[in-house]
Formats: structure tokens, C-alpha cells, sequence
């Protein structure tokens, strides 16, 4: 539930587009929505998130990564979990969770099972091991790949608006190998956790 790309400082209009897009996902059979909102100085803009709350009433609920650019993530998380937002996808407020590995450890404590943290952000299947023995069991990722584009006949002088990751000439789509790779860890993980079945 975003109406831009950019920062996440919400204005007045943007905030009704958000509560109607929220009533259109709930209308068409949404199980959940994801949202942010900061004020200008990087604190959780309550105002906001209260009314997306209410309009999300009885659907689950993420707050999404402008939590990382937050400006103390720390209260930041408190403030989420006052606010009752179930789930926060978070990278530990860096790049990528393996710079915020320790921070999302150090959260994950704080949260103390009030919220639940989704890591996310650079996640690789080698990650999920490494987190889930502290207590992350919630795990986002894209795992796409970049796929050169077909074209043979190209004019990178005439941009289409796409100056950005990606151009003209690249692709993003999933790539399998990193999705079977994400599930056998997964499996893994689960395995080792059950208990032994007594012989007999």
C-alpha cells in the first residue's frame, strides 16, 4: 500500500489513496496489506499508521522497511507494537541483513515475541540457518536474477524513463536456483528442529 516511490512522509491525499487501496485489497480478497509511514524527522508517523490500523482491521499487517530508515529503531519498534502492527520486514536498519544481522538480533529481543521481525533485505538461503537459531522464523526475499534483454538493435542514447536499476536493456525475474536453494534450507532448518521419533 504505497502511492509513490520515494520517501515515506505521507501528505493528507496520500493517506486517503492509502485507505482506499487498502478497502480495494480488502474488496478483492486480500489476506493482508503492507504499509510505512515516517514524519519529516524519521519517527513513525502514529497519526498515519493508527488510521491504516483501522482501515486494515481484521486482515494481517506488515509495516514495511521504512522502519530501516527510521530514526531509532529501537522506539521505532516499540511504537509498532503499541500501535498492535503484528509483523515489521526489516533488515536491521542497513543494507542488507547481513550488515544488520546483529541489530536484528538485538531486536528480535526486544521484541520479546510482541511483534514477530520478517528479515528481508540481500536474504540468501545461507542466512536462514545462521537466524533462525535466534529466534527469526519469517523470512522475505525477492531472489531475483538479472536476465540480459534479447535486444541486439539498441540505443542507450534514448532512455525510456529508465535511467535507473533496471534499464532498458536488463531484466529482474526470479531465478530458481535461489528459490531451491531458500526451500532446502528451509526444510533443513525445519528437520533438525523435530524432535527424534523414539525406535519401536
Amino acid at each position: 500500500i504505497r502511492p509513490r516511490a520515494g520517501d515515506f512522509v505521507v501528505s493528507p491525499g496520500e493517506r486517503r489513496v492509502m485507505l482506499d487501496d487498502i478497502q480495494v485489497a480488502r474488496d478483492h480478497g486480500a489476506d493482508g496489506v503492507v504499509f510505512g509511514c515516517l514524519h519529516p524527522d524519521g519517527s513513525i508517523d502514529r497519526g498515519t499508521a493508527e488510521s491504516l490500523v483501522a482501515a486494515a482491521h481484521g486482515m494481517d499487517m506488515t509495516f514495511h522497511r521504512a522502519f530501516d530508515v527510521s530514526r531509532d529503531l529501537a522506539q521505532s519498534l516499540e511504537e509498532l507494537i503499541a500501535l498492535g502492527i503484528p509483523r515489521v520486514l526489516t533488515s536491521g536498519g542497513q543494507p542488507d541483513v547481513e550488515a544488520g544481522f546483529q541489530t536484528l538480533v538485538a531486536l528480535q529481543r526486544q521484541a520479546g515475541g510482541r511483534i514477530v521481525l520478517l528479515a528481508g533485505g540481500g536474504l540468501k538461503a545461507a542466512h536462514i540457518a545462521r537466524f533462525r537459531p535466534h529466534g527469526l522464523h519469517e523470512f522475505h526475499l525477492s531472489a531475483r536474477t538479472r536476465v540480459d534483454s534479447p535486444m541486439v538493435h539498441r540505443r542507450p542514447d534514448i532512455p525510456m524513463g529508465a535511467r535507473e536499476i533496471p534499464g532498458e536493456y536488463d531484466r529482474r525475474q526470479a531465478d530458481p536456483v535461489q528459490l531451491h536453494a531458500l526451500m532446502a534450507s528451509l526444510q533443513t532448518d525445519a528437520a533438525s528442529a523435530q524432535p527424534p521419533v523414539p525406535a519401536g
